[in-house]
């Protein structure tokens, strides 16, 4: 009976590690498994970096004994590092050719397939420079254009001329100066009229 005793009390002394080691295996494997849902997930979002850290921390994480379940997530995490690792090559990549060329295409691709990535900030604020030195460059087109069409106006000093200027440019710098004119100019045509005794034509042009 004594001998029965003592077995009894062996086995459920090893039973209870058996139970504890298993234990410990489960929460291994599920803590494993939950790291490869995790960057699943941050691959998913193309957190790119922040999806490596986590590849990095999973197998500082693996355990010394490694189970077969074990081996399968290490194996299957292999495949998303890769991945991983082919993202973070193109998106220096990407960048670099942002940079060399200066193309607001690029940097907005940039953003659009690394919206984490490690240099969104330097890539938005570029983006800002260059849509900046964009309209800067667009005023001044458009202000060169008013002076040369001002400008010819002024050198034939026809009605017509002003008249053009005033509907391409109805709130430019020189309107003033253009109706000043116009108005000079329709009083103009108006006496030439009258002096050809149209007495119609001139009235229109007085009226203008």
């Amino acid at each position: 009976t004594l001998s029965f005793t003592v077995s009894m009390k062996n086995f459920l002394r090893l039973f209870v590690m058996l139970l504890v080691v298993c234990s410990s295996l489960s929460a291994t494997a599920q803590s494993q498994h939950r790291a490869y849902r995790e960057v699943v997930s941050l691959i998913n979002q193309k957190d790119w970096h922040e999806a490596k850290r986590r590849i990095t921390r999973f197998y500082k994480e693996q355990p010394q004994q490694k189970s077969e379940l074990d081996i399968v997530d290490a194996y299957e995490m292999g495949k998303l590092e890769r991945r991983v690792d082919i993202a973070i090559e193109e998106e220096e990549r990407t960048f670099s050719r942002f940079k060399a060329r200066k193309d607001r295409k690029l940097g907005e691709e940039y953003l659009s397939e690394y919206p984490y990535g490690k240099y969104r900030n330097e890539v938005q604020t570029l983006l800002n420079k260059y849509e900046e030195e964009e309209r800067e460059e667009r005023l001044r087109q458009y202000r060169a254009q008013e002076d040369a069409a001002i400008n010819e106006a002024r050198r034939t000093g026809s009605v017509q001329a002003y008249e053009s200027y005033l509907a391409v440019y109805p709130t430019g710098r020189y309107v003033s100066e253009a109706n000043k004119a116009l108005a000079q100019g329709y009083v103009q045509l108006g006496n030439a009229a009258f002096s050809r005794k149209q007495w119609y034509e001139a009235r229109t042009q007085y009226q203008k």
